[in-house]
């Protein structure tokens, strides 16, 4: 959830950036990089055992959505290469923390390993927090695309659409 809002932050401030809103962010562009990585940090700060164990419900979550939505007629299209980085990320934060030095408390198998020294493991996940972000940031929906997924879910027709 935390990572999430900062890639979403970006991502509709570089698609529709003219759009009306409430409260504008100032300093965006720093400040939603920044909070990848924390709320990254925060995942790794968890420690293998919690992460390992939500690897494993994520897993069975999407193939749960994937059966969903193989039998939803009304789904929008869904476009795989804006969504590239994502197994990426996960897969990347597990591995992290699995040679990392957190282990959430954890006693049995699987552990941890801690190849990787206090404070360079903070550092391997900032710096892949940021490919991830970038990377994200780089294969987002175009503004078309997003827009057209927005008019379908909400069920309206565009105003070019409207026929009287």
């Amino acid at each position: 959830m935390y990572a999430g809002a900062p890639l979403s932050l970006a991502s509709f401030r570089g698609q529709v950036p003219e759009a009306n809103r409430p409260y504008r962010m100032p300093g965006a562009a720093v400040l939603a990089p920044l909070a990848f990585v924390v709320a990254n940090l925060l995942i790794y700060w968890s420690g293998f055992e919690v992460i390992w164990k939500l690897g494993v419900v994520l897993v069975i979550g999407y193939v749960v959505i994937g059966i969903a939505m193989a039998f939803d007629q009304n789904r929008p299209p869904l476009d795989w290469k804006s969504a590239v980085w994502l197994p990426v990320w996960l897969l990347g934060m597990g591995i992290i923390s699995w040679q990392g030095q957190y282990a959430g408390g954890g006693v049995k198998p699987p552990l941890n390993t801690s190849n990787i020294p206090f404070w360079w493991d903070m550092v391997a996940v900032a710096g892949f927090s940021l490919i991830i972000y970038f990377w994200a940031m780089a294969t987002k929906l175009p503004k078309e695309e997003m827009q057209n997924l927005v008019e379908r879910q909400s069920g309206e027709e565009p105003p070019e659409r409207i026929h009287h």
